[in-house]
């Protein structure tokens, strides 16, 4: 987080103050009489509490009082957050037009409500615990220095009173300057309020930031304290004078109290505004420049994303030089494996060359069948293989000639050997038509002839013109 300049930030919360100041009362003025009426009440409640129930000793709180203490203090976080909410709004988005009365609680004001009244449980709490605490261990210890409690001519009562004064007052204001000073900028720019969020701003700039503070409300309570002895004259100095004394009595104090509860009322009603307004002022000045120097990791921050690959894009070079030379095989389908697809077999080859006209007359050409089975028999064979050598001639012929009539030999039917029909290669794509990526057609009808067809390769498949074959030898 980059330094806070301390003087830049004051001299900009009070031209803050000063430059909007009709803006700020149209924001703020319905909430401080609000406030002002309500904390007259419970000063009465509680002073009238303290000077007629008896109390334990002349400094302590009965029990009503501290009811009626914890009620001003909850009067006085809802007061804040009403009012620090909309001069924090006109600090950090000032507009061009200004109310003429403003009150408004909505949802960002009860969670700042919420905070400030969890971080007043939180220094009031700390602070109380380590009175406490001090209190205890200075009751103890003084009579173990002994000589009651003066140890070489020095009294150590006020002296260790003193430490822990500080030690709690100290405490008080870390936990105040690290948790509230950009509570109400958050509770704007960020809703809802968060006093972690408050604690992560703050960091690195606490000295900077209490010395703003503490510039900020000593002159706000120096002139709240004088404009009531100014008011109040010897009632207001013999209460001072017996808070300091010894006995720490109190009630002159809630005598003056009772007697001009509404006054005190009203000055604490005008000293929260104006500690409110120029407040907002510098706390909108250093959330702006802490902004610039915070890593913020939020939604905002954009997070890569890979694109997805095409299913069709093309392959890559060095692939296609490896596969280029493979054989092309069928798609794998549900219970078929891939198999290389072979030519279809040629049982016999009949040569259908013409023969030129103008050399030979066509009625003196006859075809002649090539059989490679007896081209092939050797002329020693046994004579056991002679009968299946037969059969195969007789298919031959069958084959070339299939509207001749079969010989008959001995007054025997011929048996008439039937070639086994090849399996279409696309035959099971018709009973799974979704699992067949490359959509084949469906295979097409057999001839009512008799004479089986070549079954039609798929689209991927791509063939070669067979080479020029020689005529067949004439018979």
């Amino acid at each position: 987080m980059r330094s806070l300049p301390v003087g830049d930030t004051l001299v900009r919360a009070w031209a803050f103050a000063g430059r909007r100041v009709l803006p700020l009362l149209g924001v703020s003025w319905l909430a401080a009489v609000f406030y002002g009426l309500v904390s007259a009440y419970f000063l009465t409640r509680l002073s009238g509490a303290m000077l007629v129930w008896p109390r334990p000793d002349a400094g302590s709180f009965n029990n009503f009082a501290l009811f009626y203490l914890f009620c001003i203090i909850v009067v006085t976080a809802f007061a804040n957050a009403a009012l620090a909410l909309p001069m924090t709004r006109e600090a950090l988005e000032p507009g061009d037009e200004w109310r003429s009365a403003y009150f408004v609680i909505a949802r960002r004001e009860w969670a700042l409500f919420a905070n400030l009244l969890l971080l007043y449980v939180i220094v009031i709490g700390m602070v109380s615990a380590i009175a406490f605490a001090g209190g205890v261990g200075i009751a103890v210890s003084l009579p173990m220095i002994g000589h009651d409690g003066v140890w070489q001519g020095i009294a150590l009562a006020p002296v260790m009173t003193g430490v822990l004064a500080f030690i709690a007052i100290a405490t008080g204001l870390f936990l105040a300057t690290r948790f509230g000073f950009f509570l109400a900028p958050i509770a704007v720019a960020e809703p809802p309020a968060r006093l972690l969020q408050s604690w992560s701003l703050s960091s690195g700039n606490f000295w900077r930031l209490l010395a703003i503070g503490l510039a900020l409300f000593v002159p706000i309570v120096v002139l709240s304290l004088a404009m009531d002895w100014a008011l109040f004259g010897a009632q207001f100095s013999d209460s001072v004078s017996a808070l300091l004394s010894p006995s720490h009595d109190k009630t002159p104090l809630f005598q003056m109290i009772q007697a001009h509860a509404g006054t005190i009322a009203a000055i604490w009603a005008g000293a929260l505004l104006l500690l409110n307004a120029i407040f907002a002022g510098a706390s909108a000045n250093a959330y702006e420049q802490a902004e610039h120097g915070v890593e913020r990791v939020s939604a905002r921050e954009y997070v890569g994303i890979s694109e997805p690959a095409y299913a069709m894009a093309a392959a890559p070079a060095a692939l296609r030089l490896v596969t280029q030379d493979m054989p092309r095989t069928e798609p794998q389908f549900a219970k078929a494996e891939s198999t290389i697809m072979p030519a279809a077999p040629v049982a016999a080859e009949v040569s259908a060359a013409p023969v030129a006209l103008e050399d030979v007359a066509m009625k003196d050409v006859e075809p002649v069948v090539e059989m490679p089975a007896l081209k092939a028999m050797d002329a020693t064979a046994p004579e056991a293989e002679a009968p299946a050598l037969k059969e195969a001639v007789k298919a031959e012929a069958a084959i070339a000639s299939p509207d001749a009539e079969p010989p008959v030999e001995n007054n025997v039917e011929p048996v008439v050997t039937a070639l086994p029909e090849e399996e279409p290669l696309a035959d099971h794509k018709d009973a799974l038509p979704a699992m067949d990526p490359m959509n084949h057609a469906a295979p097409a009808e057999p001839d009512p002839s008799g004479v089986p067809e070549a079954t039609p390769l798929p689209s991927f498949v791509k063939t070669q013109p067979s080479p020029a074959r020689e005529p067949s030898e004439a018979a």
